[in-house]
């Protein structure tokens, strides 16, 4: 690689440079069009000349591209100049004005040997070292100065070569991209609305399924015809209050009923009016219960009450109280029904189904011995016996 000697041809084309090699190479492009290359040196010329400007850029971050027509000799030469912060040492070798050589260097000014017809390092001018690339122009060119002129003219006035434009420009698109990311903020943010209220639903959705199996429940442990609790629930709440007797020493105790008088009813009246004594009695035994005691209807006319807290003799006195209360209540009286009634408190070895099996034994003495009397213990063996 020599030295540049002689004079210098006049600038056609200076063209200044912001870190931009793509606007380098496609500058390269127009000019070596303009002056009549082939497409295939035009390619390998903008290829040599984007490849400096990019190692240029990574150390310098800027510089200038000068295109001059030597129309003297034949054929006439392209001299692209890439001026820029690099200096080259002795045989060729490129090296930064710090004496440090990027590896890249050195094997990018090789590329360019082979791209094009010749490179040369030029002697340091005001703006920095710089690199000319030759490239003869083909014998067929017409005028590849005045070419030349008119390219720099257009460019002139199409696009000025103004830092401050590339400035305004690079700030342009970044306000494109500002608005395109408020606009993906605003869907992103609409679409967090729109998953609120779909989460809202599911909330409302959910409460909705939790009411609906609360409603479930409380159907499948209440007896449909009297509106109390079934068999079902009556054995589970005996269950749990057996476990809690067993674990804190509570007592507790079962009264059992059956309507005495109801067959006869349903026979003479019908099943209808059997169903309104029955009815009748199931309010009755609510309005005596208290509030921790559950009565219940186990199936037909057979009623009990789980009566928490209460031993025997506290459970005879309920069981006497629902008695006289059937005999005293007008609708029941006039159809004619008392009611029997049979008692047992839970023993601690006791499972839940022994209590309520003692309970309905002791109805059944009392059923035995004529009706419309409560027993329960010992007087309840001596009927049944």
């Amino acid at each position: 690689m020599s030295s540049a000697t002689g004079r210098r041809t006049p600038l056609y084309l200076p063209i200044r440079f912001v870190p931009d090699v793509p606007a380098a190479r496609k500058r390269t492009r127009w000019v070596a069009d303009a002056v009549g290359l082939p497409l295939t040196d035009q390619v390998r010329l903008a290829t040599a000349v984007s490849e400096l400007a990019r190692c240029l850029l990574a150390e310098y971050g800027g510089g200038a591209l000068d295109f001059i027509l030597e129309p003297e000799g034949t054929p006439a030469l392209l001299v692209v100049t890439v001026t820029a912060g690099l200096a080259f040492g002795a045989g060729g070798a490129a090296v930064s004005e710090n004496a440090s050589c990027p590896q890249g260097v050195e094997a990018t000014l090789q590329l360019a040997r082979r791209l094009v017809d010749d490179l040369v390092a030029l002697p340091d001018a005001s703006d920095g070292p710089a690199v000319a690339l030759k490239v003869r122009l083909p014998q067929s060119s017409l005028d590849p100065a005045g070419a030349l002129a008119r390219l720099a003219r257009d460019l002139a006035a199409q696009e000025p070569d103004d830092p401050l434009q590339e400035i305004e420009r690079q700030n342009q698109e970044l306000m494109r991209l500002l608005d395109e990311l408020n606009e993906r903020s605003d869907a992103l943010a609409r679409l967090n609305e729109e998953l609120e209220q779909t989460n809202c639903g599911m909330v409302a959705l959910q409460a909705e399924l939790e009411d609906a199996n609360a409603v479930m429940t409380k159907i499948a442990a209440t007896d449909h015809l009297t509106g109390i609790a079934n068999r079902r629930d009556f054995s589970k709440s005996l269950g749990k209050a057996v476990a809690l007797g067993r674990r804190h020493g509570y007592s507790l105790a079962v009264a059992s009923f059956d309507l005495d008088g109801l067959k006869e009813v349903n026979d003479s009246a019908g099943h209808e009016a059997g169903d309104v004594v029955i009815t009748g009695f199931a309010t009755l035994l609510s309005s005596l219960c208290r509030e921790e005691d559950l009565p219940a209807r186990l199936g037909g006319d057979e009623f009990s009450a789980l009566l928490p807290g209460t031993d025997e003799s506290g459970a005879r006195a309920f069981a006497e109280r629902v008695r006289t209360a059937v005999r005293t209540c007008p609708e029941l009286k006039q159809a004619g029904v008392t009611v029997s009634g049979g008692v047992a408190a839970w023993a601690p070895d006791e499972l839940p189904a022994d209590v309520l099996r003692r309970a309905d034994d002791a109805l059944y003495a009392a059923k035995q011995s004529g009706g419309d009397i409560v027993t329960g213990g010992d007087s309840a063996k001596s009927i049944v016996d």
